[in-house]
């Protein structure tokens, strides 16, 4: 990848997250995102985590960063394809416009659960599921209103937290799920 030039469209902690080995395996990395900056939780996080956590990069990550070109306050605007590069416009405050001109573009701009986006269940069952918020309403083992359909992960975070977002959640996550699915049988 080295000689590259690579834009990462987001600033919360995937696009950090990516951007920081790249640029120090000498990449040329441009992080382009709708913030004017990014947030780094520090003591910030120590708080917060107890109540919630955004989709932001770790204190840790700001000095990996430090010399990457940042895009901030970014709207973009329909990529184009010019011979072999992606042409990633966008503006900035003040009607100011840019374009890079890129090798590789990776979007880590997060996800929003939407149940009835799950294209991978019938629609049937897809209304057949208790919601609320476009997430699915879980009880303590993570099973649905669906006997039988379980969701981890992000799709949980509305009834357990925002920690079982994340693989740290998942230890959480198996005390309650595996003895439901174990007496399933």
């Amino acid at each position: 990848m080295r000689g590259r030039k690579i834009a990462i469209i987001g600033a919360g902690s995937s696009a950090i997250d990516l951007a920081a080995p790249m640029h120090a395996a000498g990449v040329d990395v441009h992080v382009v995102a709708r913030r004017e900056r990014i947030l780094f939780h520090e003591k910030l996080r120590l708080r917060a985590a107890q109540r919630h956590l955004g989709p932001s990069p770790g204190w840790f990550m700001r000095e990996r960063i430090a010399g990457l070109p940042p895009h901030l306050g970014a709207a973009l605007q329909e990529p184009l394809v010019k011979g072999n590069q992606i042409s990633v416009r966008f503006t900035q405050q003040h009607a100011k416009a840019g374009e890079l001109l890129i090798d590789h573009v990776i979007a880590a701009t997060g996800y929003r659960v939407d149940l009835q986006r799950l294209a991978l269940l019938d629609s049937a069952l897809r209304n057949r599921i208790r919601s609320v918020a476009e997430t699915p309403v879980l009880n303590r083992n993570f099973e649905s209103s669906v006997k039988g359909l379980y969701f981890v992960g992000l799709v949980s975070a509305n009834s357990f937290g925002p920690l079982t977002r994340f693989a740290y959640g998942a230890g959480f996550t198996a005390t309650y799920i595996m003895p439901a699915l174990t007496s399933a049988k």
